[in-house]
This record gives C-alpha cells, sequence and structure tokens, in this order.
C-alpha cells in the first residue's frame, strides 16, 4: 500500500478541488466544511504525541460549499455550513 501511495501522485493530475464525504460526524442535515482554513481536529486518543501534531494546511473552500449546498437543496436533500468544524482524522490520516 505504501508503495501504490507513494507512486499514486505521479499517474494523476492536480484536481481543482477534492470533495470527501465523511461518516465521522453525526448531523441530522449534510454538513459541510465552510472556513476558509479549516482548523485540525484531533478526534482521537490515546496515541504518542506525534499523532496530535499532524498538521494538514489544506484549504477548504466556502465557495464550493455554497454550490454543493445549493445543488443539493435542489433536491430536496438539507444541507448546512459549518464554519467551526475542522478536519477530522477520516480526512487528513489517508
Amino acid at each position: 500500500m505504501i508503495d501504490f501511495m507513494t507512486a499514486l501522485p505521479k499517474q494523476l493530475t492536480r484536481p481543482d478541488a477534492i470533495l470527501v464525504i465523511s461518516a465521522h460526524w453525526e448531523e441530522t442535515n449534510a454538513t459541510l466544511l465552510g472556513a476558509e482554513h479549516p482548523p485540525m481536529f484531533y478526534d482521537y486518543y490515546g496515541f504518542p504525541d506525534e499523532a496530535y501534531a499532524i498538521q494538514y494546511p489544506a484549504p477548504g473552500s466556502p465557495e464550493l460549499a455554497k454550490r454543493i449546498v445549493a445543488l443539493l437543496s435542489q433536491h430536496n436533500i438539507p444541507t448546512r455550513v459549518d464554519l467551526q468544524r475542522g478536519f477530522d482524522h477520516g480526512l487528513f490520516i489517508p
């Protein structure tokens, strides 16, 4: 798996955005990150200190979040944007 993941970037073109759908949060409505620079959220415990120093400085995209909300709303899917939520390990560990 490490060899595969190491070689993978050379096989791909850089996307404009990456949409991650995570089951790490339970919400009544589909909830999107809306911060321009989401903080880190270390939603685990009992690991070495280094596990809590991981940084993932990927930008958020408030504009894309608004676009997704509009698309989901067209299909009567209740949504909301959370401006405080950060990247949890379901996003930054892979």
